[in-house]
């Protein structure tokens, strides 16, 4: 016995938004923070033989930024910056499953609160810290 399944076709929307604050400015050197929102939405219908499966997902992150910029104007190397910064965001995820033929349902959601600095010490070196070299007049 075989049951034919039609290939998946999933539909994702990912909206990101940001706005950067300069709190604090010199010749050489800025402080910004950045408010952030991320809101993503996910589906998916599944026809696997006589079953629909409808596969939904939503995703949120609140959360902000705060960086530092030194430009190194000042030893008469105007291009080149030094860019480094932490992020903190409440994140929240929620996918569901639901058979339409039978309407039973599944559902699962997570929320997390964290950095983006990582879990080892040195990760603050290697996620968060960027040099720049600005080319151009």
């Amino acid at each position: 016995m075989s049951t034919d399944v039609d290939a998946p076709q999933p539909a994702a929307l990912i909206l990101h938004g940001g706005l950067p604050l300069a709190l604090a400015d010199t010749q050489y050197f800025v402080f910004e923070l950045i408010p952030e929102l991320n809101l993503g939405f996910a589906g998916n219908t599944i026809e696997a033989g006589a079953d629909d499966i409808v596969l939904r997902g939503f995703h949120l992150d609140l959360g902000a930024r705060a960086r530092a910029e030194v430009h190194f104007g000042f030893i008469d190397i105007p291009q080149l910056s030094l860019q480094a910064g932490i992020g903190v965001a409440l994140s929240y995820d929620s996918t569901s499953a639901t058979n339409e033929t039978t309407d039973e349902s599944a559902s699962n959601s997570l929320m997390r609160f964290g950095t983006n600095v990582g879990n080892d010490p040195w990760d603050i070196f290697t996620s968060s810290i960027t040099a720049l070299y600005y080319f151009g007049g």
